[in-house]
C-alpha cells in the first residue's frame, strides 16, 4: 500500500533522478534510509518552534528556495516531473516574499496556518 504522505513523491523524484542520471537507486537507499534517522529530531524541534509561531530566518528561507530550485534543475536536465519541488518552492518563494512585507522573518507554517489571510501571517514572527 502507498503512502498518501509527500514523502513517498520525494523519494519517487529521487530515484527517477538518480536512475535517470544512469546510476543505481539501490547504492542511494543507504544514503536515503541514514538521512532518515534526523527525521525524529526535526518533527520534534519544529514542532516547538511552531508552538511559537514557526521557524524562519530570511536567509534560510532563501537557501531553500535556491536548494530546491537546484533540484528542479537537475530533475530537467534528466527529464524528471518537478512539480513537488515546483510547490515546495513556491511556498519558499511565498515565506520570502511576506518577510520582506513584514520586515522580519515569517514561517512557512505562519503561511499555512493563515493561508485564509496572508496578512495575519506576515504578522507573525
Amino acid at each position: 500500500m502507498r503512502s498518501p504522505h509527500p514523502w513517498l513523491p520525494a523519494f519517487d523524484q529521487a530515484t527517477a533522478m538518480i536512475a535517470r542520471s544512469g546510476h543505481d537507486i539501490a547504492r542511494f537507499v543507504p544514503f536515503a534510509v541514514r538521512s532518515s534517522t534526523a527525521f525524529p529530531y526535526f518533527m520534534e524541534q519544529f514542532s516547538v518552534e511552531n508552538q511559537n509561531g514557526g521557524w524562519a530566518d530570511l536567509a534560510s528561507l532563501r537557501m531553500m528556495d535556491a536548494g530546491a530550485q537546484h533540484i528542479i534543475d537537475a530533475g530537467a536536465e534528466v527529464g524528471v516531473d518537478a512539480t513537488l519541488s515546483r510547490t515546495a518552492q513556491a511556498f519558499w518563494r511565498k515565506a520570502v516574499a511576506a518577510s520582506l512585507r513584514a520586515g522580519t522573518a515569517v514561517s512557512t507554517y505562519a503561511l499555512m496556518g493563515d493561508a485564509a489571510d496572508d496578512t495575519r501571517a506576515v504578522s507573525g514572527r
